[in-house]
Parts: structure tokens; sequence; C-alpha cells
């Protein structure tokens, strides 16, 4: 069967109450969607987010596993890296997420 959703790769989207992989505090965080399953059984693949660990160049630091991105009024509000080494699997049924720049409008 075929999963009906309307956000793509790409997307970026808000946890209310995102609890860390290592049992950290659950607090809110933003979170980037990394793939687009056709299957209903098959998950989505999303990556977390930070904007706590001081950079300033674009691009990739592998010693943090993480990719920079500026802050930009069409993406995120605050410089931001792209957590790459924890990945997060949900079923589309299992996730409750909403899209991030709908809630900014």
């Amino acid at each position: 069967m075929s999963v009906s959703f309307e956000y793509g790769m790409g997307c970026i989207f808000f946890d209310p109450v995102f609890n860390f992989p290592n049992g950290g505090e659950p607090k809110p965080k933003l979170l980037v969607l990394l793939n687009e399953p056709t299957e209903e059984e098959e998950p989505y693949i999303f990556v977390w987010t930070t904007s706590e660990w001081p950079r300033t160049i674009v691009g990739c630091y592998p010693e943090l596993q993480c990719f920079f991105i500026p802050a930009a009024a069409d993406c995120f509000p605050k410089d931001t890296h792209i957590c790459l080494h924890d990945f997060l699997g949900a079923t589309y049924l299992e996730y409750d997420i909403t899209n991030y720049r709908d809630r900014l409008s």
C-alpha cells in the first residue's frame, strides 16, 4: 500500500517534545526528513538539529558529524547544525510531527 505524505525529502519538522536517543531531557527540536517512503511499513528517516554549537563556516564538520547552515529566513531562524550521527526512524503513524514552515505562518 502506498503512503500519502504531503511533505518531501528535506522538509523541516518541529517536534515539541523530542526524546533524545541517548535519553537526555526531552525538549523542542527541529528535524529534517531524509527520505520519502513509498510503503506504509517503510520508516521515515529523520536527523535532528541543534543551534548550540559555535560554528561560523558553512559546511561539514567531521569531528562533530554535522553539517552547519547559517540562519536564513526560508530555512532555519538560527545558525543550525544538522546532526548526522543519529538517524531517527519512524513509520507514518508512529510519529506525530507538524511541518515547521506551517508553524511559522
